[in-house]
């Protein structure tokens, strides 16, 4: 059994306090809207998992496979069983997707928060 993540999670403006949020354009019967949500660990995830890195061209198509399944788990769940090597790769990904500390840091603690949890219930 993996470590279970809430990938709900909200990032905060580490200035604010406020939750980060990002506008996306969506299709509403045909016309071009503009809507806010909140920026969250899936979000996060997802984005790191499918997004092109440097080190991803000599990658083989096996391991471009396995973080396409992986994303495709964290989008269509709240709660997702995660193993040690997979949570690795995500917080490795996003340090690089996000290479200042706000996004990156917030993700490794809320990571390493499931991970603690995990070992709560274990003992």
């Amino acid at each position: 059994m993996g470590i279970k993540t809430d990938v709900t999670r909200r990032f905060i403006l580490l200035e604010t306090g406020e939750e980060m949020s990002e506008v996306r354009t969506i299709n509403e019967g045909g016309k071009a809207v503009q809507v806010r949500e909140p920026f969250t660990l899936r979000l996060a995830m997802i984005r790191s998992l499918i997004s092109p890195l440097d080190s991803d061209k000599s990658e083989s198509s096996e391991k471009k496979l396995d973080r396409y399944l992986l994303a495709k788990r964290v989008k269509e769940n709240d709660f997702v069983d995660l193993s040690n090597e997979e949570i690795k790769t995500i917080k490795d990904r996003i340090a690089q997707g996000w290479p200042g500390a706000g996004v990156s840091g917030q993700a490794a603690e809320m990571l390493d928060i499931s991970i603690a949890e995990s070992k709560k219930k274990k003992d």
